[in-house]
């Protein structure tokens, strides 16, 4: 096939319109490369599960650095709790073939049922906290700190300067859920 209809086309470069999908960047790379297609909004769930605190859910224990490379099935199951059918000859089968078997309709459907409630359910989920916004949460606590005591603003009492290392550790806590809170989507 060498030509994309006119409406899929149009619907593609639309900004408000948001492709999903695991990997979802060689799909953009093909379709720019066979019809001349770059799609306008790309959400990668791969991308969108390894930025979301999947230790939310039951069962799944990840450390806050933690980052894997999911795939649909990998997701559906961690997420889901589904077990989604991948046969082999449907998944490597000849796509460019046309029409479609009733099989790779049904497979593309369920691919794209699922990309969507698994963006649905991580969506959800809170954005992982990282080193970086925890040390910024930990000195907004200890400024905050600062004021509420009447140490005033003074660039010392904001980052500490003087604190005990126990105070500065019993900051943590509070300013990584302070953190979490302010990040939550």
């Amino acid at each position: 096939m060498t030509t994309i209809l006119s409406y899929s086309q149009e619907l593609l470069v639309r900004e408000d319109v948001l492709l999903l999908g695991v990997n979802i960047g060689g799909d953009a790379l093909k379709m720019r490369h066979d019809w001349g297609v770059t799609p306008a909004s790309c959400s990668d769930i791969s991308d969108t599960a390894n930025g979301r605190v999947l230790g939310h859910l039951p069962g799944i224990a990840t450390s806050v650095l933690d980052t894997r490379r999911w795939s649909l099935a990998s997701l559906a199951a961690e997420v889901l709790r589904v077990k989604v059918p991948k046969p082999s000859h449907i998944r490597m089968g000849n796509w460019e073939a046309r029409p479609l078997s009733r099989d790779q309709r049904a497979y593309a459907a369920l691919d794209a049922f699922l990309g969507l409630q698994l963006h649905w359910a991580l969506s959800a989920l809170p954005k992982r906290v990282g080193p970086e916004q925890l040390h910024m949460a930990a000195l907004r606590a200890r400024a905050a700190a600062a004021r509420a005591t009447g140490a005033g603003s003074s660039g010392a009492a904001a980052c500490g300067a003087g604190a005990s290392p126990a105070a500065a550790l019993a900051a943590l806590p509070s300013a990584a859920d302070a953190a979490a809170a302010g990040l939550r989507a």
